[in-house]
């Protein structure tokens, strides 16, 4: 970017980002406006866009939110986005904005491929994606209430103005959605109203004549891979949600059934959270944020006692081969980790050190050298005693603190034992040991590695709870930690074969041992030597043990962790035996799920991270927001996928 005359100009489109005469008038005029309807009704509002910008349509949306106290969730693609920098340069022009706009800078996280997820303010919300528009199109899922076109002109960017963006949209667009757009290219209004929108030319800003206008009439629902696809209700405010019982979503509200001359007094949505780890205290935190009134339980005397309890921890991403989802999925999590982590956990809990990872053998090498992301990664090809990598921003946490910390704000009920839960009344009835039961709106299930408990298994026979789905692949693995007195100096967490940690006091932790199904509480001295070799290339002399911790984590059988709805395993089988022959094709079929049940579990030895993603989705499928990672993570994380891999290969009969 550069500017000529004080306007700023791409030198990739050669192009003028916007009108300089007038650009604040020139967004309120072609798109702003477009919204009129939208801020005068009582729900919240989603907003599409392509071509993010320096920000414009953004920045006098959220203002206008913020006047009319409205719930704002803003998604924009962008392939270049400006820097920090860059922006700042720009908006330190116009007066008007600048506060917002020094909000929203602050807040722009490392521009990296995918989407970002930026809590603009409590009530408004700025999915920021960035990518090729043909890629990322393809990996949303909403419904929008109007869709801004506002990349560089069809003369100079033709790739986002093609049939194929447009056929795109039809599914992210609600029955009525507006489409705005400054320009009123003929071909542009054809391929529109070939993708089924009523297009209109209207007069133009300033000195333009015209401009296109258009409309969504009717629904659209095919999508592809329909068989993990929800259904998108209406989305209400969370003041008027009445909580029936949904057959054909997994979202909270039903819009069916909601009538605004008739809504019931306001209400607080209740949400039952099982599991005082960090995937339950998060999950239950975020609820909370959103509205929720938030009961944490737990059967243990104490938070974090269990693959939570470790007395230091690394919140990294697993670096995997370059486009392979399960790395895709770790970048997402630490990117809303960083965010969540530096807004809501004391800094002597989490603190941003880096951590550096050695490669040990020629495969890490390999995924190390091809790792990409500089915002995140620094390759060092002569580091001792093995070339390694540089997390940049990775966080050295305190695991067991750290849930305390949120126990205390969420005021979790201990000694409360899930046995069972079932349906009373439109609301889960959650059946205690030896207690009386609670009822809630939702129920989320974090219990980490005692998850397996819901899916028919455990250390014996008798621990098996209930059975949600035969087909889940889950399982518990025993992991020990060891403590040695401080032996190795560093400031920052190193991993090879094993992880040794900063020493904090006189205590420094190594670990950690991998015992899937071992079910032994108590610390083994094998296990210490075990931990003690694993590092034993950073060891400069012999180190004296000090302690030891055993905790057990959940595992699923792709090594992703299990987010999202439950599905009905009966109805789905049923329902879906054609897979074999329709799993490539387009469809508005869904899948039934357990109405507001929820799984955020299994996270192995990546919680600090992906247990964020987790709480994070869960209140996009329990609100019907916007999805905060690509449609193709979020189908990798459904806890139906093991399901669904058995019937596309005709293996249920």
């Amino acid at each position: 970017m550069k500017f000529i005359n004080d306007a700023p100009f791409s030198e990739i489109y050669e192009d003028f980002y916007f009108n300089f005469k007038n650009p604040l008038g020139e967004s309120e005029y072609v798109f702003i406006s477009a919204l009129d309807s939208v801020f005068a009704s009582n729900a919240p509002i989603i907003v599409g866009e392509l071509g993010f910008g320096v920000g414009r349509n953004f920045l006098l949306c959220a203002k206008k939110a913020l006047k009319f106290n409205k719930r704002l969730h803003f998604v924009s693609i962008e392939k270049n986005p400006l820097s920090k920098d860059e922006l700042a340069q720009i908006w330190a022009k116009f007066g008007e904005l600048q506060n917002l706009a020094k909000i929203l800078i602050k807040k722009l996280p490392p521009l990296t491929k995918g989407i970002h997820r930026i809590n603009f303010s409590k009530k408004i919300t700025l999915d920021l994606c960035i990518g090729e528009a043909s890629e990322l199109i393809n990996e949303l899922d909403f419904k929008a209430d109007a869709w801004f076109l506002d990349g560089f002109s069809p003369a100079k960017n033709e790739t986002i103005w093609s049939k194929e963006i447009f056929a795109a949209l039809t599914p992210l667009c609600k029955k009525g959605a507006i489409l705005a757009t400054y320009t009123s290219a003929g071909w542009v209004a054809k391929s529109l109203r070939e993708a089924g929108f009523f297009v209109e030319k209207t007069d133009g800003f300033d000195t333009k004549r015209h401009m296109i206008r258009a409309k969504f009439l009717r629904e659209d629902d095919e999508v592809e891979n329909f068989y993990f696809a929800r259904k998108h209700p209406e989305i209400l405010p969370i003041e008027f949600s009445n909580f029936a019982d949904l057959s054909a979503t997994h979202c909270l509200y039903d819009p069916n059934s909601y009538d605004e001359n008739t809504a019931p007094q306001a209400q607080t949505p209740t949400a039952i959270v099982v599991g005082a780890g960090i995937a339950g205290l998060c999950t239950a935190f975020k609820l909370k944020k959103a509205g929720f009134s938030v009961s944490v339980i737990d059967k243990r005397s104490e938070a974090g006692l269990n693959g939570s309890g470790n007395f230091t921890g690394v919140c990294a991403p697993l670096i995997t081969k370059e486009s392979v989802k399960l790395g895709e999925m770790h970048i997402h999590a630490f990117d809303l980790a960083l965010s969540f982590y530096a807004k809501h956990a004391p800094k002597k809990l989490a603190s941003l050190l880096g951590a550096q990872d050695f490669a040990y053998d020629s495969e890490l090498l390999a995924r190390y050298q091809s790792a990409g992301n500089p915002e995140i990664y620094e390759f060092k090809a002569h580091s001792k005693p093995y070339p390694s990598i540089m997390i940049k921003n990775a966080v050295l946490a305190h695991p067991h603190k750290l849930c305390k910390h949120f126990a205390k704000k969420l005021g979790v009920k201990f000694n409360h034992e899930m046995l069972n839960f079932k349906k009373q009344n439109e609301k889960f009835e959650v059946i205690l040991k030896d207690r009386a039961s609670l009822f809630c709106d939702i129920l989320v299930l974090c219990a980490g590695s005692e998850s397996e408990e819901f899916f028919g298994r455990g250390a014996v026979s008798q621990d098996a709870k209930f059975n949600l789905d035969p087909s889940v692949q889950i399982s518990s693995v025993r992991g020990q930690t060891t403590l040695i007195r401080p032996l190795i100096k560093t400031k920052f967490p190193l991993s090879a074969s094993g992880y040794i940690c900063p020493a904090v006091g006189k205590k420094q932790l190594i670990g950690a041992t991998y015992d899937r199904k071992c079910y032994h509480d108590e610390a083994r001295a094998i296990d210490d030597v075990k931990n003690l070799e694993s590092v034993g290339e950073f060891l400069s002399k012999k180190a004296k043990i000090i302690g030891s911790k055993v905790g057990y984590r959940g595992y699923s059988g792709d090594r992703f962790p299990l987010i999202g709805p439950v599905c009905e395993p009966e109805s789905l089988a049923r329902d879906f035996k054609d897979l074999p022959w329709s799993k490539n094709k387009k469809s508005a079929r869904r899948a039934k799920f357990i109405p507001n049940l929820y799984l955020n579990t299994a996270h192995g030895a990546h919680g600090l991270s992906t247990a964020v993603l987790g709480a994070e989705l869960i209140c996009d499928y329990a609100l019907s927001r916007p999805l905060c990672v690509p449609r193709s993570i979020a189908n990798e994380l459904m806890p139906s996928r093991f399901l669904i891999r058995k019937l596309k290969k005709g293996l249920i009969k």
